[in-house]
């Protein structure tokens, strides 16, 4: 496990610079947008910056097969973080249902200058994905103000298969505005997904709710650029800001007994 970042959890994902641009469409555009080692799947895939869902489920301490799912980011130089989900074991788009009456959706929390900040995506049936932006002091997290969104991020979600999932799956794509971050190259974050219709939550880091920045994990920046041309021990790098090793991220399907927690994350994390 890599040692910890300032007072967080020690946990590090990675952002390596981009050599494919990406469109922020909720599906892979072209064959090659997020897989520029060239590779043909996870089983060949960089270890440093793909980074797994573990699935557990209920108050199990071993992990399931209920779920599996993916997290890979990138940037450019000047101007995006690139964010990349994939849920490789949610089918289908799932509007506003289930038990806690929310569709699917996928998030992201950053801490920053005393406060938490939340963007969301969630899909509040098949044709509408609703974008949401908040932030609050984590003592305070009763006490939401509304941003708008326009001014943060753009993200898109959709159906589709990838090179990591041969099969139809959920996807979201993120890109968050470089200037939110101040010029900062150690960020806490926190990354989330929920599939409504099995009742699956994803955290990374695990367990981490949107208000324990005590538990975010740090995203780094890296001008490492994989030229796919060549193979991925042959590739040409720049100067490595930062190196990381992959973590796994949890996935699991929350129990009736942790009703308050699973609101907090489901619930109160949005307005």
């Amino acid at each position: 496990m890599p040692k910890s970042v300032q007072a967080y959890a020690g946990n590090v994902i990675m952002a390596r610079e981009l050599f494919k641009p990406v469109t922020v469409d909720g599906k892979w555009t072209y064959e090659d947008e997020w897989n520029e080692e060239g590779n043909t799947g996870l089983a060949d895939a960089d270890p440093e910056y793909v980074h797994y869902f573990k699935v557990y489920e209920g108050g199990s301490e071993t992990p399931t097969k209920d779920g599996k799912a993916i997290a890979k980011l990138k940037h450019d130089k000047e101007n995006n973080l690139y964010a990349l989900y994939e849920f490789l074991t949610d089918p289908s788009i799932s509007g506003v249902g289930g038990p806690w009456g929310m569709g699917d959706k996928g998030d992201v929390g950053f801490f920053r200058d005393g406060y938490v900040y939340y963007f969301a995506v969630e899909w509040k049936d098949r044709k509408n994905l609703e974008p949401r932006a908040v932030r609050y002091r984590p003592t305070e997290k009763e006490k939401k103000e509304i941003l708008n969104p326009d001014d943060y991020f753009s993200a898109g979600s959709f159906e589709n298969i990838s090179v990591y999932g041969p099969t139809q799956h959920v996807i979201y794509e993120w890109e968050v505005f470089k200037e939110f971050f101040n010029g900062g190259s150690q960020i806490p974050i926190r990354l989330g997904m929920y599939d409504s219709a099995t009742d699956i939550t994803a955290l990374w880091p695990t367990s981490c709710l949107g208000y324990e920045v005590d538990k975010y994990g740090i995203l780094m920046f890296s001008s490492k650029i994989v030229i796919p041309e060549y193979p991925l021990g042959m590739s040409q790098y720049s100067t490595i800001a930062a190196i990381a090793t992959a973590m796994g991220i949890l996935a699991r399907k929350l129990s009736s007994k942790d009703k308050i927690t699973r609101r907090e994350y489901l619930s109160a994390s949005l307005l």
